[in-house]
């Protein structure tokens, strides 16, 4: 039996260093990709979106490592809200 919450899909919110192109949003599991303002001294891209399982999500943060972008924050949104939730 795997432990609640595993295989249930959840909406979440991924932040990390560098601006990714929003056409990536396809690779990296249909997410919606925000990008900072241009006057920030730091590029961050915000990812958001819903994710199948933790398999989805361990897939879309291993593409973002394995292109160098520094995961920042991983956020599970609760229901459909976008605007809390625990970070990881």
């Amino acid at each position: 039996m795997r432990p609640r919450g595993l295989s249930h899909a959840h909406t979440y919110r991924i932040r990390v260093e560098g601006r990714l192109d929003p056409a990536w949003s396809s690779r990296l599991g249909g997410m919606a990709i925000e990008l900072s303002p241009a006057g920030e001294s730091q590029a961050i891209s915000t990812l958001t979106g819903p994710l199948q399982d933790q398999c989805a999500l361990s897939g879309v943060l291993n593409a973002l490592i394995d292109r160098r972008h520094a995961v920042i924050s991983v956020r599970r949104l609760p229901g459909g809200d976008r605007s809390a939730g625990p970070t990881l």
